[in-house]
Order: C-alpha cells, then structure tokens, then sequence
C-alpha cells in the first residue's frame, strides 16, 4: 500500500484530501503543520510520498519539510 504524509493547515482541506487518497487505497499519515510533519520524519515515519500546503503558519513551510525530506532520504 502507498502511504503518503499529508501536510495541511486547513483542517476541512487535510480532511478532504485525506479522505481522497484513502478512497483510492492510499494510506495517508496527517501533519497539520510543518513543525509536526518534522515530528513524523524524526519519529521514524515511512512514507513513499509527500504532499504539502507551502504557505503554512509557524517558522517552517512546505518547502522547508521537502528539504528535510531530501536530507532524510
């Protein structure tokens, strides 16, 4: 199964996306901001994509979690 990591601040947005790609047998791992997708990469999640709002409140944005992401992998 795919598993995605999810990046979104607008919780009616995270949840419609969410539901989405579960519909279509994806497997979705939520962050509602950059700080706590940050705290799933360093937790140790796995995940074969991410998908991420850019502008997000807080010190880190989408692009940010990429970068990390790139580092991690």
């Amino acid at each position: 199964m795919t598993r995605v990591l999810l990046v979104e601040d607008e919780t009616d947005l995270l949840s419609l996306v969410s539901e989405a790609l579960d519909e279509h047998g994806v497997a979705v791992i939520q962050a509602n901001s950059g700080q706590k997708a940050l705290q799933q990469l360093q937790a140790g999640a796995n995940f074969d994509a991410l998908v991420s709002d850019i502008a997000m409140p807080g010190n880190i944005s989408g692009i940010d979690v990429a970068h990390e992401v790139l580092k991690a992998y």
